[in-house]
């Protein structure tokens, strides 16, 4: 499932929930000028990249940022965008070591410290995936991605109150911007996670039953 909003975005499976990880456009992070052969390659090369990235051809998409890279050794960007499509295609250890770079390089990227917590996410290393969540949204605050993502993590913790004051946040965010489905699929999944960790047998017992409504959930 793909969506588009101010950046490219790209869905994977983590922690049995859907986390949303996001490719950087190639913006003004490139260092291109139009009487530069090299630089309209290096342009071409990333769009050809984050284009692969889009319809899942990883390999592709890793070896295009690569010769990116090669270029340009210190285009945070491209490793950023890298370590997506290795995440993606589940080196997430490369992943990791391309996101260190890119951080290295860029260490105002809000977008590289989300997709590093989203590929700790998916190694279970849900401290550390806060930790990055956190810095994300440090850096934009706006963003709901971050929150929701936190959010789930919090959850798998049995951070209830983390959890609650995620919901909140990121239903502000989402209502204020029309995005009723985005809120709603975001309790849904708690609903699933809480289903999962509670067995039909143990819910009614169970400490931390959740309710769910649109304007937020109660303990």
């Amino acid at each position: 499932m793909y969506r588009v909003i101010l950046i490219c975005c790209v869905t994977f499976a983590v922690l049995l929930f859907p986390l949303n990880a996001q490719a950087q456009p190639a913006a003004n992070t490139l260092e291109m000028h139009d009487h530069q052969p090299k630089s309209r390659s290096v342009e071409d090369l990333f769009k050809q990249g984050v284009y692969q990235t889009l319809v899942g051809k990883y390999r592709a998409a890793i070896a295009d940022f690569s010769q990116v890279i090669l270029l340009q050794p210190n285009n945070a960007t491209a490793y950023a965008n890298r370590g997506l499509a290795r995440a993606a295609k589940g080196d997430r250890q490369d992943a990791l070591k391309d996101f260190d770079r890119a951080l290295s390089l860029n260490p105002d990227s809000a977008i590289a410290y989300y997709n590093r917590g989203f590929t700790l996410s998916k190694l279970e290393d849900y401290h550390g995936a806060i930790a990055d969540f956190d810095r994300a949204i440090r850096i934009d605050p706006e963003d709901p991605s971050a929150y929701h993502c936190r959010c789930l993590v919090r959850y798998k913790l049995g951070d209830m109150v983390g959890v609650a004051e995620d919901l909140r946040t990121v239903a502000q965010i989402y209502l204020q911007h029309g995005k009723l489905d985005a809120y709603t699929n975001l309790l849904a999944e708690l609903k699933s996670l809480h289903e999962l960790s509670h067995p039909k047998r143990e819910r009614s017992s169970a400490r931390a039953v959740i309710s769910y409504r649109r304007g937020g959930f109660s303990q």
